[in-house]
């Protein structure tokens, strides 16, 4: 039953894309309590994409050599642990290593969870638009959820979040064991020598796809990780804060669903040079337009930047098919990683400059970004 495993790895996808976020909706409250400033939240935030960055094609290796599943349940359930502990920790470097501890969760379930969704059908734009639609939507939910939760009971109640993580992996774990022998995830024999000659021979491809994805990840998780507070300065409250989050990963998510179908149709290259270019006037607007207009426009910059998501992953897997999992790494995990190390440099632009002057920088980064995607690698659209 393809379409029950593609529900059952979507559904702990949203979980573990939840706990990923979460972080986003606690720093204002983090902030508000002067646990941590802005530079040291953008650290954190930094810190658990670059664990994330490093970890992931060392658990897309081992999934694609020998045909392990415990990381994806694992994962989650470590997640889900280590996110728990955020609001009742106290003291910058005990907090950034737990958030850098906790990327390994997201590290260890991506390549597993992705490779998987790529051998559920032969139309993998639309299936890998699906599962990481779901975890757009768990980033979505996270924030309005996070921040109602924490208003409500304060810092103190994080712990309890620990439950969805560990049902969550529970679930997956049951559903694994009941896959049909024939039908389960088998290694794929190769080699490292393989993989790395693999990577050699398309390896400007490869670079063009990653630095693409990286750069997309400093502007897009640069304006989730400097919105809250922007908007704090603005006098918006933080509920309301936690909700406009929602509100730009909710349009991204619709945006991420139909760049993923129309990227089967249109190609990869058309859906994300296209969706970026279009994305640099919204943003700009939604900086400088104030009133009810901003928000549409925050909702439309969200589903422009994030369009192209599925279609770049689905991108990085076709360049490596002997290796799925370590290319879903290479088109998730590393480049997100390094754009969490923008997001630190981001953090620091705005202890500095102020958060109005680096917001200003996003459009500006778009437009070398929107370029690189006239030399993604070609892919013939498919017939409807």
């Amino acid at each position: 039953m393809p379409m029950v495993r593609l529900f059952v790895l979507s559904l702990v996808h949203f979980v573990n894309d939840a706990y990923s976020y979460f972080l986003y909706a606690a720093l204002p409250f983090l902030l508000a309590a002067h646990v941590v400033d802005v530079a040291q939240g953008s650290l954190m935030v930094a810190a658990f994409t670059l664990t994330s960055a490093v970890a992931q094609p060392l658990f897309g290796y081992l999934v694609d050599r020998a045909g392990q599943n415990w990381p994806v349940y694992i994962g989650t359930a470590w997640m889900g642990t280590l996110v728990s502990l955020l609001g009742i920790l106290r003291g910058f470097p005990l907090l950034l290593g737990v958030a850098a501890a906790a990327g390994l969760g997201t590290a260890a379930f991506h390549p597993q969870g992705a490779s998987l969704v790529a051998k559920l059908s032969h139309r993998p734009g639309l299936l890998m638009s699906a599962f990481i639609a779901a975890g757009n939507l768990g980033m979505a939910a996270s924030p309005i959820l996070g921040t109602s939760w924490l208003d409500a009971r304060g810092l103190a109640s994080t712990p309890l979040l620990i439950l969805p993580g560990l049902g969550a992996a529970l679930i997956l774990l049951v559903t694994l064991s009941r896959w049909p022998e024939s039908q389960r995830p088998r290694p794929t024999g190769g080699t490292t020598t393989g993989a790395l000659v693999e990577i050699k021979r398309r390896w400007s491809s490869l670079a063009i796809v990653f630095m693409l994805i990286s750069l997309r990840t400093t502007v897009s998780f640069g304006l989730l990780a400097l919105l809250p507070p922007y908007l704090r300065e603005r006098g918006v409250p933080l509920v309301l804060s936690g909700r406009y989050l929602s509100l730009l990963l909710f349009a991204g998510v619709l945006a991420g669903f139909m760049g993923g179908y129309l990227s089967d149709r249109l190609g990869t290259r058309t859906i994300t040079t296209y969706s970026l270019l279009l994305a640099i006037p919204s943003l700009y607007l939604f900086l400088h337009q104030p009133g009810a207009a901003s928000v549409i426009l925050l909702a439309v910059s969200g589903a422009f930047l994030m369009a192209s998501v599925p279609a770049t992953v689905v991108a990085a897997q076709r360049l490596l098919p002997g290796n799925v999992a370590l290319a879903s790494a290479f088109g998730i995990g590393m480049p997100i990683g390094l754009g969490g190390l923008g997001v630190a440099v981001l953090g620091s632009l705005a202890q500095q400059h102020g958060l109005t002057f680096t917001l200003d920088l996003l459009p500006i980064l778009l437009l070398p970004i929107s370029a690189l995607g006239f030399f993604l690698p070609g892919q013939p659209p498919k017939a409807s």
